[in-house]
């Protein structure tokens, strides 16, 4: 059966049309992967999940990025209940992968992370423990 040129050059623009709105949409807002010496200063936000098997663990985290090297930084977090005061500071070590995903640990957890906004990282915290097991996710913002 012959085709008809006409219908396939038609089905061909649809084509390119509907790949070059997405590619437009795709490259719409900030979707740059963040970079480690972007990290610097300090971000602060509220995570939320579970801790020791009970619900809305609010918890204020105050990460503080000092030093960066290549895609490796160093820094302190602080964290405090909703209602309570900040316990002592922590050292982060962490590393920025080339896709942009962050990745560090503190004393008995680690964090993994991304950028959502042009000053925001959406972060989640895993500690493994038999008696201060949590898992928590939250949004932090360059202060």
């Amino acid at each position: 059966m012959p085709r008809n040129p006409l219908r396939l050059l038609a089905a061909v623009a649809a084509t390119a049309a509907i790949a070059a709105v997405l590619a437009a949409c795709g490259a719409s807002g900030d979707e740059s992967p963040i970079t480690a010496d972007a990290l610097k200063g300090t971000w602060t936000g509220e995570l939320n999940g579970y801790g020791m098997a009970k619900a809305d663990n609010n918890v204020i985290k105050e990460f503080t990025i000092s030093d960066v090297v290549g895609s490796a930084f160093t820094g302190q977090v602080r964290h405090r209940p909703a209602d309570g005061d900040w316990e002592t500071p922590e050292q982060i070590d962490g590393i920025v992968m080339s896709d942009g995903t962050i990745q560090f640990v503190d004393s008995d957890g680690t964090y993994i992370g991304h950028k959502t906004g042009s000053n925001t990282l959406e972060i989640s915290y895993l500690e493994p423990s038999k008696d201060d097991a949590s898992a928590l996710v939250g949004t932090v913002t360059l202060q």
